[in-house]
Parts: C-alpha cells; sequence; structure tokens
C-alpha cells in the first residue's frame, strides 16, 4: 500500500489524467498586439472628459443666467410696496392692507384675492397675514412693516 506512488489518485478518463488542481481550463491564449500602434483608452478618457467639462459649464450657466433666484441673494425678488397717505403709527383697516398687497402682487402678472386682518397700529417689526388666492392657488402672505411709515415686505407661503 505504501509501495505505489499513484494510490489515492483517480485513474485517467478516456481523455487522458485529470488536469492538476488550480487549473480546470488550459490558459488563454495571449492577447493579440495592438494592429494600429495607438492606444485607444487615452483618447476615448479625453473624449469623455470634455464631454463632462461642456455638462457642468453648461448647468453652471444656467443656474448663473436662469431666473431661479439660485445666486440673486433673493433681495431683487423680495416683494415690497408702502401704504399710501397713512399716518404714522395708526391703525390699518384690513381691506385697505389688502388693496396694497394684491397690487403688489399684481405687478408680476399674477392674478391676487387677498383678504387682510385689520392691524392695531402700523410700525416698526408689526407683522400680520393675509390669506386669498395667487393665480387660482391657495396662499398665505406674511406682511411685515418696515416703519411706521407703511413701507412693507411680503413673504408668500
Amino acid at each position: 500500500m505504501y509501495d505505489n506512488p499513484t494510490a489515492g489518485t483517480p485513474p485517467p478518463g478516456p481523455w487522458g489524467s485529470p488536469p492538476p488542481y488550480g487549473y480546470p481550463f488550459p490558459p488563454p491564449p495571449p492577447a493579440a498586439p495592438d494592429q494600429h500602434g495607438r492606444p485607444i483608452l487615452p483618447i476615448v478618457s479625453l473624449v469623455v472628459s470634455i464631454i463632462a467639462l461642456i455638462g457642468v459649464v453648461g448647468v453652471a450657466g444656467w443656474l448663473v443666467t436662469s431666473e431661479s433666484g439660485l445666486f440673486d441673494g433673493g433681495a431683487a425678488s423680495t416683494p415690497t410696496g408702502q401704504l399710501i397717505a397713512l399716518p404714522k403709527g395708526a391703525a390699518l383697516p384690513g381691506p385697505d392692507l389688502a388693496i396694497a398687497v394684491t397690487q403688489v402682487l399684481e405687478e408680476d402678472d399674477s392674478e391676487v384675492t387677498m383678504a387682510c386682518p385689520a392691524t392695531p397700529r402700523v410700525d416698526q417689526g408689526v407683522v400680520t397675514i393675509c390669506h386669498g388666492t395667487i393665480d387660482g392657488d391657495d396662499w398665505a402672505v406674511v406682511v411685515f412693516f418696515e416703519d411706521p411709515g407703511g413701507h412693507f415686505i411680503l413673504q408668500p407661503l
């Protein structure tokens, strides 16, 4: 039993002896050399990089020039107005405030209908909320009074 070196190995099959461990298939043939002599990978990567750069520059240009307000700081698009002929610190009836808010919001060619509550006094830091529709959608508009003279800023919600 110890004299036979082939003991414990399977007998050869009809196609010869079994392959050694780790090599169930013959190794692949070596790759054929490139017929053109030019490497293709650097050219493809250059073209893809240029296309990506054009896309990034295009998106950045669109964001800067669009009216989305991403880079304008929001100051230019904040609606502001002023009440006419209002004594400093006086009370403001709701319908008068609704007319002023509607006029400011209609400057953007919007169809606006607002209803506002009466404001006991107009002064810096006084806030009131008007409700209504802008272009057919329900909105609430916060009115921030900046001073006793009736200057205000609107923030649609």
